[in-house]
């Protein structure tokens, strides 16, 4: 039962500090990326000026920054989304170490819990998938907030413009 608390204790700590984390680095992956099509947009209208006047390298360099904070950000995604399965691998590895500490500690037999021992087993095995996807699942949501938010409000803008041309 302790070890239960402390793994939902430590989930609940890990989401509230992740979880801005993870959001702050989801508006600065969009920030780059937004910055890397308007870039390679700029390179593709103004492609013979770039040439002609051989500012290949100077283009070149405003995208590799751009591209290596974009890869910056989802490096840190993936590993933040890592973070929580290793975690849940790790504690259910004490929980079940503890619970054969248990056993030999109070000399119960072995061949009496072995039932609760497989059918914990089976069931942890189908559980952790599922868990799995879905601490990714919200680790995705919160990274493409940024991307959200700036869709909706260019909505409302074509929305209000599109009202303003009606009136």
């Amino acid at each position: 039962f302790l070890v239960s608390m402390v793994t939902i204790v430590f989930l609940i700590y890990y989401f509230l500090i992740i979880k801005t984390l993870i959001k702050n680095y989801g508006v600065i992956r969009f920030k780059n990326d937004m910055a890397r099509i308007k870039v390679l947009n700029n390179i593709i209208e103004n492609y013979q000026q770039i040439k002609i006047y051989n500012q290949s390298t100077k283009f070149l360099k405003k995208f590799k920054s751009f591209d290596k904070v974009f890869n910056l950000m989802q490096a840190r995604l993936a590993f933040f989304s890592q973070v929580p399965r290793h975690s849940v691998e790790f504690i259910g590895a004490i929980i079940v170490l503890s619970y054969f500490s248990y056993i030999f500690y109070y000399g119960i037999m072995i061949s009496d819990q072995l039932p609760v021992i497989g059918i914990s087993i089976v069931i942890a095995f189908k559980l952790l998938p599922s868990f799995n996807k879905i601490i990714s699942a919200l680790g995705s949501i919160e990274f493409s907030k940024a991307a959200y938010i700036f869709l909706a409000n260019e909505f409302k803008e074509f929305y209000k413009k599109t009202e303003i041309l009606e009136n």
